[in-house]
């Protein structure tokens, strides 16, 4: 009988506590549940905050790679700009004859010649003669000259001074050779000054020794003197 009892106890004893663990498994579960339920739930939070910050990122890539391409297109017609600047400055310089310059054309020198075999006096040249020979090359499509190392530009003034020659305001003996060097197409130069009944003949007829030379590589040095302007005014296209 005790010993029914005991077990009957002891049974009972089992079966209480197996309804506590049932209950505390269930308890654990449910914690574990909601553990995880809230932990998904700062995952997914999480995850969103990841994407908001990747898309402000590709967001603020997009804006600076816009900012970038702004500002090379902008370099580039800077670029642009600066360099026809540069080319319209550096054709100024060439027609100004404030730069040295190199090219094909021709190298023409006069020569004061014999009167005749009997005689030793030389015929002189004269500024007539280097105006003409200046005249047939700028016709001729010359873009730069140079008379004797002074280049040729809108001030330069050639004349006699008895018996010598001023050169911008250089002289030169009228009984020594004079070098006129042309920096142009050679061949129209060239043909320019041999055509018949031309300047070069006519140089010869009047005394004058002239000789043409085409070259591949004509040197011609700048204007070496300052071109001050006092009465001339720029006017702006329109006005």
């Amino acid at each position: 009988m005790k010993s029914f009892k005991a077990q009957l106890y002891v049974a009972v004893v089992c079966i209480v506590l197996g309804l506590m663990l049932a209950y505390q498994f269930r308890a654990v579960k449910n914690i574990s549940t909601l553990a995880s339920s809230k932990r998904i739930l700062e995952l997914t939070n999480e995850l969103n905050e990841a994407k908001k910050q990747k898309e402000d990122m590709e967001k603020n890539v997009r804006d600076l790679e816009l900012k970038i391409e702004e500002f090379e297109n902008s370099v580039s017609n800077t670029d642009a700009i600066t360099n026809s600047l540069k080319r319209e400055l550096d054709r100024v310089r060439i027609i100004g004859g404030l730069t040295k310059v190199e090219g094909p054309g021709v190298i023409i020198k006069v020569t004061p010649q014999m009167q005749n075999l009997d005689n030793i006096n030389l015929v002189p040249v004269s500024f007539i003669h280097l105006l003409l020979v200046l005249n047939e090359l700028n016709a001729s499509g010359a873009e730069a000259i140079m008379v004797n190392n002074q280049r040729i530009v809108s001030t330069t003034q050639i004349r006699d001074a008895g018996s010598m020659i001023i050169i911008n305001d250089v002289r030169y003996s009228a009984f020594e050779e004079f070098e006129i060097k042309a920096i142009g197409d050679p061949v129209i130069l060239e043909s320019a000054m041999n055509m018949a009944g031309g300047i070069r003949q006519e140089l010869v007829n009047s005394g004058i020794g002239c000789t043409i030379q085409k070259s591949d590589n004509v040197v011609i040095l700048k204007y070496n003197k300052v071109i001050d302007f006092k009465y001339v005014i720029p006017v702006k296209e329109g006005e």
